[in-house]
């Protein structure tokens, strides 16, 4: 019998160590700030919401669930075949054009979508422009092996092409866009689709990635413009959405992307190594929301635009308080720069009055910004109104 080797000496076994790249990272940031959170049992916290939300799904999702718990199934890695044609027809019907089931993969959320594309598409090194301020996703493009390169180029009413444009480099294979901007709720319009096709054609190495996870949040009788709109960044570009955002169902955890066929191979090998396949249940449920009836989704995202407009009245009549009217999205992001406090100790205050403040750092933004959202009930947004006015007053 192999007799068992002796155990390593302590001072051996402390040499031992996780990834110091994976250590080194920053938190995300709504995790980051949920977290104070839980630490703080004694902070109220308020239920302001950045997604749609319904307390009780409708008969149909529900039914859904339970059958496919009753008569589980093998799911291929890019998704169901009949979810993913039903996705193909959405898209394809919102721009006017073809789209194929090739072209569709379902993913692990919308954040789960820009893991695999990162894997799918760099190399190390290579570099991810991120027009700022903009959603985290630093993280995320290092573990893939990127460079997370962040621009100065978003502001409330434009986006600046021009810095943009002088950005890219021979190392920059991805321009990553949010639409609407989250966090600041720009969208893109289609002079901005003309000149970002331009901009495509070039630089014939670049690819674009528009992540749409907000596009059913829209104000003022906005439509959302799809980034496949336009044809040339048909070829050009990956759109990713989120069904938690577009269809009130945060608790499946389900995204998805559309991109070039050469593309989605590619996603499917980075599912494939990765994790397998996705969560069949899961999937027969989204498939259930797509072909049902929507009239219930009407109530789930209501409250969105009067949150919008009463707690950006509020923070808009405060003495040295800078903030813009967002276009759309589910979030407000002050500038509280001239206001005579510090912003971390405005944050603070916000966090033990149960508002939570995200700092614009995350966002690769300013630090004297931060992002807060604004649905909820009419009783929730009033009371967020008395303590914005409270905290940033003083």
């Amino acid at each position: 019998m192999t007799r068992r080797p002796e155990s390593k000496r302590p001072e051996a076994v402390s040499q031992l160590a996780p990834s110091a790249l994976v250590a080194a990272l920053p938190p995300v940031g709504s995790l980051e700030v949920g977290a104070q959170f839980e630490a703080h049992p004694d902070w109220p916290r308020l239920p302001l919401r950045s997604y749609p939300w319904v307390d009780h799904p409708p008969q149909h999702v529900v039914a859904a669930a339970a059958a496919a718990a009753r008569a589980p199934e093998s799911v291929p890695s890019l998704g169901l075949e009949a979810l993913r044609a039903s996705l193909a027809h959405e898209l394809g019907s919102a721009v006017g054009a073809r789209v194929d089931v090739d072209q569709i993969a379902v993913t692990n959320g919308a954040m789960g979508a820009l893991s695999v594309l990162w894997s799918a598409l760099l190399e190390p090194g290579d570099e991810v422009l991120v027009p700022a301020p903009n959603y985290y996703v630093e993280g995320s493009i290092i573990l893939a092996g990127g460079r997370f390169r962040p621009v100065q180029a978003v502001e409330s009413d434009r986006t600046d092409w021009e810095h943009i444009e002088h950005s890219i480099t021979t190392a920059t294979k991805v321009l990553f866009l949010t639409n609407p901007n989250n966090p600041v709720g720009k969208v893109l319009t289609r002079q901005d689709l003309s000149v970002l096709a331009t901009m495509a054609e070039a630089h014939p190495s670049l690819w674009i990635i528009v992540d749409e996870s907000y596009e059913a949040v829209q104000h003022d009788g906005r439509e959302h413009i799809a980034a496949w709109l336009d044809p040339v960044l048909r070829d050009r570009s990956i759109i990713v959405r989120s069904f938690s955002k577009s269809f009130a169902v945060t608790w499946l955890r389900l995204g998805w992307l559309a991109g070039p066929v050469a593309v989605v191979r590619n996603v499917a090998k980075v599912i494939q190594w990765q994790q397998l396949y996705g969560s069949f249940l899961n999937q027969r449920v989204a498939l259930a929301v797509l072909e049902g009836d929507r009239s219930w989704l009407g109530a789930a995202m209501q409250g969105f635009s009067h949150g919008r407009n009463l707690l950006y009245e509020q923070i808009v009549a405060i003495p040295g308080c800078i903030v813009r009217l967002p276009e759309a999205g589910p979030f407000l992001f002050p500038d509280v720069s001239r206001v005579r406090k510090d912003s971390l100790a405005i944050i603070a205050d916000l966090h033990r009055h149960g508002i939570s403040a995200i700092p614009g750092g995350y966002f690769a933004g300013s630090h004297e910004c931060f992002r807060f959202p604004v649905g909820g009930d009419q009783e929730t947004q009033l009371k967020a109104a008395e303590i914005l006015a409270q905290v940033l007053s003083n």
